[in-house]
This record gives structure tokens, sequence and C-alpha cells, in this order.
């Protein structure tokens, strides 16, 4: 459906749907951490799949605008959620309005990455709130197997912890995930963890597009053991022992640095930030 970076194409997300209503093995929960601009055809086909039996969770979109305005977020019958931070609050780059059905955590998730079977990487987005919702479909479809996909939104939105969160946005359901919907099966204890994942933090200073780059701030309980770096001008990315690397720009712009810094275990951790390179050489 997406590539490694997360990219595709309408027709190849159709397809993948298409793909899913004539494989699909019921009770089925699909979540699309994915969204664009508004498509009747995109909307068409997750109706087509709900109609199937399949019930669907979907991003709202993170550009903090009516998710009305994107597919599949506009989709009327598959779950649109939102994202909260932990202070209970709708995170500010998630989409809003009547076509929300709930909201769900999605702010500092730590998520499989897709650099190894056991990476890990701490993200924010609506594509990580849909994941929590999906989760909670299939808690309640376990006991309920015969579950419409129609009658696992009343659930989750009826059971929804209602009126705790704040500036929900125009037109929104003030409604946070319950994780334990009447009917479901209770979750297991989540397993102990004694290996979290890297914080990737970085500091640059550029002279005449010549960048130097320090990644020291980055910590991990384990320690660090490899700083990727892409420079968002097409250059190759690098990856080094060292926290500190060097980068000559050619021309002058804007450019979207990205570190990755990665721990023994293969954790991950994920930073971006945004240059200006006003003079070159």
């Amino acid at each position: 459906m997406l590539d490694c970076k997360g990219y595709g194409s309408y027709s190849g997300i159709i397809a993948a749907i298409d793909w899913l209503n004539q494989n699909r093995m019921l009770p089925a929960v699909a979540n699309l951490s994915l969204g664009g601009p508004a498509s009747t055809a995109l909307n068409d086909a997750v109706q087509s799949s709900i109609n199937a039996s399949v019930t669907y969770a979907v991003a709202a979109g993170n550009e903090s605008q009516d998710a009305c305005n994107s597919s599949p977020a506009s989709a009327p019958q598959a779950l649109t959620v939102g994202a909260t931070t932990p202070l209970d609050a709708r995170a500010s780059y998630s989409d809003f309005g009547n076509c929300l059905d709930l909201f769900a955590p999605g702010s500092n998730i730590t998520s499989d990455y897709y650099t190894s079977d056991v990476a890990t990487a701490i993200f924010s987005g609506t594509s990580m709130a849909s994941p929590h919702v999906a989760g909670a479909a299939a808690l309640y479809l376990q006991t309920n197997p015969a579950a419409s996909p129609a009658a696992v939104a009343r659930a989750l939105t009826s059971n929804a912890t209602s009126g705790v969160l704040a500036s929900i946005g125009t037109g929104s359901p003030n409604l946070l995930l319950y994780t334990a919907p009447s009917g479901a099966a209770p979750p297991q204890p989540p397993p102990s963890v004694t290996d979290q994942p890297p914080h990737a933090s970085f500091t640059y200073g550029c002279l005449r597009g010549q960048c130097n780059f320090d990644a020291g701030g980055s910590t991990d309980d384990h320690g660090i053991v490899s700083y990727g770096w892409s420079f968002g001008d097409g250059s190759a990315a690098v990856t080094t022992a060292s926290s500190t690397v060097t980068h000559q720009y050619a021309t002058r712009g804007t450019y979207t640095v990205e570190l990755m810094v990665t721990d023994a275990g293969g954790q991950a951790g994920l930073t971006q930030r945004i240059l200006s390179v006003k003079r070159v050489r």
C-alpha cells in the first residue's frame, strides 16, 4: 500500500482495499494511518470494504484543519480518529470537525520502525492515534465476532470518555477512546520494558553553506551506537558512530534535516529540524 518511507498513491491504496475485500477473513479490522485531499474514489473504496463487514479506523490528518477536507478521514462510516496529547487536549496538529468520531492518544508514541524487525521510534500524529482505535475494535470483535462495523463504532463511541478533552476544535466530538468497551475482553497487562528507545536531538550552526551538526544531546538508557543523518538536499544519507558531522550545501534554500539515533538493541529515535542556508561558498 505504501513504501518504507510512507509514500504511496490513491490508486495503490484502492487496489490494496480491493485485495482485502477479496481475501478478508472475518471478523476483520483495518487501520489506515494515511491520508490526503478529499477523494470520492478512495472514500467509496473504504465504504465498499465496510459493506463487506471490515471495520475501519482512519487517521483524521495532521493539518489542523477540518477533517472533512481529506480522505479517507471523510469516509462517512469509517471511525475517524483525532490525536490527543498526554494532557488530554487535542494535539495542535490534529484535524478536527464533525467528520471525527473520537480522539485517541497520538503524541510521543513509541512505534515500530522500518529499519529492522526490532527497531522502534517515537512519533506524533493522527497516524499514531488511529491504531489505538483499531486495537480497541479488535478487542470488541474478539468477544463479539458477528458485530457489524456500525455496531463496533457504536460500542467504541458510546463507551468513550466524554467531556474530558480541551481545545477539541469546532465541530469535534469530545470523546476520548476507552479501551475496554462493553463486551470486550480485558486487555492483557503490557510486558515489562527494560530497554527504552533513544531520544534524538541535535543542534547546528552554518557558515556559507557549511553546516556543523551535533547530536550530543541525544540520550538513551544504554547508550547510542549510531547516528543516521539525512540532509534534505538529495545527497546520500550518512551514518556515523560519532555524534558530530559536517555537511556542505551547494545552493541556498530551506532544508529538512532528519536525525535517527539507534541503540544497541536496534531501537531508534527520530527527529527533524528545518534550516535555512542563505549564503554558500
